[in-house]
C-alpha cells in the first residue's frame, strides 16, 4: 500500500496480514476481483477453557471493559482519518485506556498476552514522548523521525510484536468466552482496510492516453478532473519531490475517496488517472482512468451503467483500500 509510511509510523495497532489476502474470482465482465477472507475461524469446542465461577466473573468484567475501549477506539480511528497527528498519538492514548483494565482473577492465557501488549505499547509511546502537542508541529516532528531508519525500524518491530500479541489476546479471549466484544484486534488497522469497487473507464499502457480518456469523460459528464496534485514524469505517476507533506513527496498516492477539494471548493466526485499497481489484486503496469470509488457492488453497478453512456468499456473491479489516508 502506498500509505505504508504513514501506516507504520502512525497507528500503534498494526494491520493484519491474515484476512487481507483473498482468492481471485471472475466477475461477470471477465475482470478479476479480490475477496477478503475472515481473519480467524471460530474456536473449536474442545479448545474452549472451562472457567471457575470467580474466573467467569472476571472474564465478564474484562469483556465489558474491552468493549468500552473498542467503542472508544472506533470513534478515535474515525477522527484520525481527518487528523493524522491524532493517528500518530494512538499509542499514547491507547496506553492510557489499557491502564484501567482490571486483570485480577482473569486466566493467565488472557493476562500474559495483555501484559506483554501493554509493555510493547508503552515502549512505542516512549518513542513518541517528545512529540509536540501542536498538531502541525507534531507532523513536522514525525516527518523528521521517519527519516531516521533506526527509529522507524524500532517502531515497525514494536508494531509487528503488537500485532502478534493482539492476535494471541483475541484467541485467548475467544477460548474463555469473552467473544468478539473484547476483541480490539479486528478493529485496528484491519478495520481501515475496506472493500471497495473501483469504477474504471479504461486501462492504458500510456499515461497520456489514460489522461485524455479521463478528461474526455469528465467534460462529457461535467465531473471534475483531478490528479490530486500528482505529476507524471520518467519516475511515473507521483507527488512532486517538493510536495508540502514530506510523507507523500515523490510517492504515488492511491485514490480511496470520491471527494476532492481545490482551495475552499469541495467536489463530491472527481475523475482521475491512477497507477494500477497501487491497488491490491490489480494487474500492474497500467494507467487506469477512474470514475468512482464505490462502497458496494450495487453502487458500483449503478455507476458503471451511468458512465457506460460515455465510455462503453466501463467496468468495476473489487479491491481492498486503506481508508486512513484521505487522498
Amino acid at each position: 500500500m502506498k500509505c505504508k509510511t504513514l501506516l507504520i509510523a502512525g497507528l500503534s495497532l498494526i494491520m493484519l496480514s491474515v484476512g487481507l489476502h483473498g482468492q481471485d474470482d471472475k466477475v461477470e465482465d471477465g475482470a478479476e476481483k479480490n475477496e477478503v477472507q475472515p481473519a480467524e475461524e471460530e474456536v473449536a469446542e474442545e479448545e474452549k477453557v472451562v472457567l471457575t465461577a470467580d474466573e467467569q466473573k472476571a472474564v465478564d468484567g474484562y469483556k465489558a471493559q474491552m468493549l468500552e475501549i473498542k467503542t472508544w477506539l472506533l470513534d478515535y480511528i474515525d477522527s484520525a482519518h481527518t487528523n493524522e497527528a491524532r493517528a500518530y498519538r494512538t499509542p499514547v492514548v491507547v496506553l492510557e485506556k489499557l491502564a484501567g483494565v482490571k486483570t485480577e482473577g482473569l486466566p493467565a492465557i488472557i493476562t500474559e498476552p495483555l501484559a506483554a501488549y501493554r509493555k510493547s505499547v508503552e515502549a512505542q509511546a516512549l518513542l513518541l514522548k517528545d512529540m509536540p502537542k501542536d498538531d502541525a508541529e507534531a507532523m513536522e516532528w514525525m516527518a523528521k523521525k521517519l527519516g531516521d531508519e533506526k527509529w522507524a525500524a524500532e517502531v515497525d518491530n514494536l508494531q509487528a510484536e503488537q500485532s502478534e500479541l493482539l492476535s494471541q489476546l483475541a484467541y485467548a479471549a475467544e477460548r474463555c468466552g469473552a467473544g468478539k466484544e473484547s476483541d480490539i484486534y479486528n478493529i485496528t488497522e484491519l478495520s481501515q482496510f475496506m472493500d471497495r469497487w473501483v469504477v474504471i473507464l479504461g486501462a492504458f499502457k500510456d499515461f497520456e492516453a489514460a489522461k485524455a480518456d479521463a478528461m474526455r469523460v469528465a467534460e462529457a459528464t461535467k465531473t471534475t478532473f483531478s490528479l490530486r496534485g500528482m505529476i507524471h514524469d520518467e519516475k511515473g505517476l507521483r507527488m512532486p519531490d517538493d510536495f508540502e507533506d514530506e510523507i507523500y513527496a515523490g510517492q504515488y498516492v492511491q485514490r480511496g475517496w470520491n471527494e476532492w477539494f481545490e482551495g475552499e471548493k469541495e467536489f463530491s466526485n472527481h475523475i482521475s488517472v491512477e497507477d494500477s499497481s497501487g491497488y491490491e489484486g490489480f494487474e500492474p503496469g497500467f494507467f487506469i482512468s477512474v470514475a468512482f470509488i464505490a462502497e458496494s457492488a450495487e453502487e458500483a453497478e449503478k455507476k458503471v451503467e451511468e458512465f457506460k453512456k460515455h465510455a462503453p468499456g466501463t467496468y468495476a473491479k473489487q479491491t481492498v483500500i486503506f481508508m486512513g489516508c484521505d487522498r
